[in-house]
């Protein structure tokens, strides 16, 4: 009996759990734009290697991946009498004390730059760590003595000239167009310190980033370039949300893209709506950390991709010095030609080599997951911590594929390609291994249904109103309301997919969401609440005979939103309230159009 026991212990304890994933392809996102890497401090090491070492390396890391976006970084150069930094943080700069420019720098940087670019490299994006060491108050390109701001205030419009003109070079003469120029690099960090092991300037958010962005915008057009800028690239993603609000009004205006390091933070929800409000392209433009294994990063990779929804993800150095923060490792400081390819290569390449430019993210409701579609391709991504056997139903595809390509980087296995699965009435199941990324590709694939993407006006059938908050308040509680057309933020709404059918409708302007009180349904008040995972946040929108929808509470499946019918009869502006084919629950669901490519475009996926 004993035995029997242990042995019935064994195979609970081994046994997959069973999961069930969801995908619905009517709520649509970003449209993607890329994967990619610094250059520094890598570059400036490995562009000096011998052959064949250098083009061994860089085409593992830059072709392997298929990484399509490069961040050149333009070196302020250190005092030649100081030795505070790191071997490999030493990337030169390209202008001397007289003025004069040496276009002989950075010559191995720029060999890596070059090589990306044969390896099928697009997009380009130019960022300054520091300020040249002559041109901040502490003499040294390190940092502030004691912290605080280095950029010698009477300096501002020679530092900005001077990236303006390598930026212009590297047009002119080297055929690299930068799209973007960021004139900072974690300004809001208190860690830029005299004698500190790399490049970096405190730059104070509001007054000092404000001037730094409308100088640079200054010196592109003075040097009649259409490079754009970035800003603020800040460490954390709840700094990159203070310093974006304690920009101007003329600064935001002069960014294109808010950029932000993803090292910590909780607010990958609050930098999308920032965004999205503003009307600005958004990267997570820099991550790392130190497991080899890969799965921070790819845990981390679909926490951004699924809540930041930014257009581009960027790893900070894919070669490192030994300490499982690079996919390959090598000591870079002892310039060492031995290397390490660790398993976060091939973890990373299970997005990077699958998710190409131009796909389009989709609502998938499993939380470590994601999901994408491009032209008739359906590509899924799941990272699991432990043994799980998955069922994806994609029943709200019109076609579907008859096979799915399984690719797998478990502990036992690096990008591996396993057995096809055949795919049975839209669904199909996957075994996933404890501390693994999967892959799963479908060819073949349609969706006919409504799509919802970028932003929506939700409008009453009664009243030709649109669903609103009153005021453009950000307070939690608010209860909505309807009000005229105006074009104001306040009455557009992104409507998210839980994966599975329901709907979460975010507010443009609050970022506050459409919900219920959790009371009685009938005459209950609609008002906006942060996404706390509760039940009263879900909605189902069906489409009805004359092209309206039907949107039901998930809390109370009878109940639909309904706008007053009678203002003055007691009840709130907007509520839910059971089925009764009122015209007053019947709502228009339209497209706001005008805004950028990244968050209006509808792509036809047939």
């Amino acid at each position: 009996m004993l035995q029997l026991s242990l042995m019935m212990l064994t195979t609970m304890a081994t046994t997959p759990a069973n999961i069930n994933i969801s995908v619905d392809p009517s709520a649509q996102y970003q449209t993607w734009e890329g994967f990619g890497t610094s250059l520094a401090w890598w570059a400036h090491i490995v562009g000096d290697y011998p052959e064949p070492l250098r083009t061994q390396l860089v085409d593992k890391v830059l072709g392997g991946l298929k990484l399509n976006i490069l961040r050149y970084n333009i070196g302020g150069g250190e005092d030649p009498s100081l030795n505070f930094m790191e071997q490999r943080a030493r990337v030169p700069g390209f202008m001397s004390p007289d003025g004069k420019y040496d276009w002989t720098a950075d010559a191995a940087q720029r060999w890596v730059l070059d090589r990306g670019v044969h390896l099928g490299a697009n997009k380009f994006e130019a960022f300054s760590n520091s300020p040249p060491y002559f041109m901040t108050l502490s003499g040294s390109v390190t940092g502030a003595v004691g912290g605080g701001d280095n950029l010698n205030p009477d300096k501002l419009n020679d530092f900005t000239d001077y990236l303006a003109t390598v930026t212009k070079h590297f047009r002119d003469n080297w055929g690299i167009k930068f799209e973007t120029l960021e004139p900072m690099n974690e300004p809001a960090a208190n860690w830029w310190t005299y004698k500190n092991r790399q490049e970096g300037c405190h730059v104070s958010p509001g007054e000092k980033q404000n001037e730094l962005i409308l100088a640079t915008q200054a010196s592109l057009a003075k040097a009649k370039l259409s490079t754009k800028i970035a800003a603020s690239d800040e460490s954390l993603n709840n700094w990159a949300v203070t310093s974006w609000d304690a920009l101007s009004t003329e600064a935001k205006a002069a960014v294109y893209r808010l950029n932000t390091h993803c090292y910590g933070g909780t607010s990958q929800h609050w930098v999308n709506h920032r965004a999205t409000r503003d009307a600005k392209r958004l990267w997570m433009s820099e991550y790392g950390d130190g497991d080899a294994t890969g799965m921070t990063t790819a845990h981390q990779m679909v926490k951004d991709l699924r809540e930041m929804m930014p257009t581009a993800w960027v790893y900070w150095q894919v070669i490192d010095g030994g300490s499982g923060w690079g996919c390959i490792d090598m000591d870079l400081n002892a310039r060492s030609q031995t290397f390490t390819v660790n398993r976060k290569y091939y973890a990373f390449a299970q997005f990077s080599q699958f998710i190409r430019p131009k796909a389009k993210f989709i609502s998938i409701s499993e939380p470590n997951s994601v999901c994408v579609i491009n032209g008739s391709q359906v590509v899924i991504v799941t990272v699991s911590d432990s043994d799980q056997v998955a069922s994806y139903d994609l029943s709200r595809f019109k076609r579907l594929g008859s096979v799915v390509s399984v690719t797998q980087t478990s502990p036992n296995q690096n990008l591996a390609s396993l057995p096809n699965v055949p795919v049975s009435k839209k669904a199909f199941s996957v075994s996933l291994p404890a501390h693994s990324v999967t892959t799963l590709v479908i060819n073949g694939c349609s969706f006919a249904g409504k799509t919802f993407s970028g932003f929506q006006t939700l409008k009453s059938s009664k009243s030709n109103q649109l669903l609103d908050v009153p005021g453009g308040s950000w307070d939690q509680g608010t209860e909505l309301t309807t009000t005229a057309s105006n074009g104001g933020f306040d009455e557009q709404w992104r409507i998210e997919g839980t994966g599975d059918g329901w709907y979460k409708l975010c507010n443009r302007d609050s970022g506050l969401y459409a919900a219920l009180w959790d009371s009685s349904a009938n005459h209950l008040p609609v008002l906006q609440w942060s996404d706390n995972g509760d039940t009263t946040l879900p909605w189902k929108i069906s489409p009805q005979v004359d092209g309206t929808f039907r949107i039901d509470s998930y809390r109370y499946p009878t109940a639909c939103l309904t706008e007053n019918p009678s203002r003055g009869n007691g009840w709130p502006d907007v509520a839910i309230h059971d089925w009764y084919n009122g015209a007053e629950q019947k709502w228009s669901i339209s497209p706001v159009s005008g805004l950028y490519p990244e968050t209006s475009r509808r792509v036809a996926f047939k």
